[in-house]
């Protein structure tokens, strides 16, 4: 893989493959087995491949990872993020930290944390409400339990 730091700049379409890249600005962007520090365009399609940061109207990721992505229609394939934000969001076979969206599709995904105007599909979450309620249980009575502790060995000294 090569590596290049340079920023190419407002060009119409860049395609690269096996390539790594610090920064990327154009109209179209395809990459293929290639790596990227940050992405802005209007259209971005990842293949096997991984950036930082992605902001476009247009995001797709196949088989691909990604810190941050944000932009108005993406969709996320067989890939992992760990933050995904769009007007239209779609998860298909994928993994995902956060996912905010007003519409989000999900399928055969999961998440720890969604946000969402509008959910289709099988959602599975890290919590649900039982378990969520015993964990809140069981933190607030090992923190009552440090808490009393604590009063007890500072009026002992």
């Amino acid at each position: 893989m090569s590596e290049q730091n340079a920023v190419r700049d407002e060009q119409e379409s860049v395609t690269l493959e096996g390539e790594e890249i610090g920064r990327l600005e154009a109209q179209t962007v395809h990459l293929v087995q290639s790596a990227a520090g940050t992405i802005t365009a209007q259209q971005v399609a990842l293949e096997q491949s991984g950036a930082r940061s992605i902001e476009a109207q247009e995001v797709s990721l196949a088989q691909s990872a990604a810190v941050s992505v944000r932009g108005e229609e993406v969709q996320v394939s067989r890939s992992g993020v760990v933050v995904a934000a769009g007007e239209a969001l779609s998860l298909r076979d994928s993994m995902a930290v956060a996912a905010l969206g007003d519409q989000v599709t999900i399928e055969n995904s999961r998440m720890l944390l969604l946000v969402a105007d509008s959910v289709q599909g099988d959602v599975q979450t890290l919590f649900d409400r039982q378990t969520a309620m015993a964990f809140g249980a069981a933190a607030g009575l090992i923190c009552g339990l440090f808490c009393l502790l604590k009063g007890l060995l500072t009026r002992r000294r």
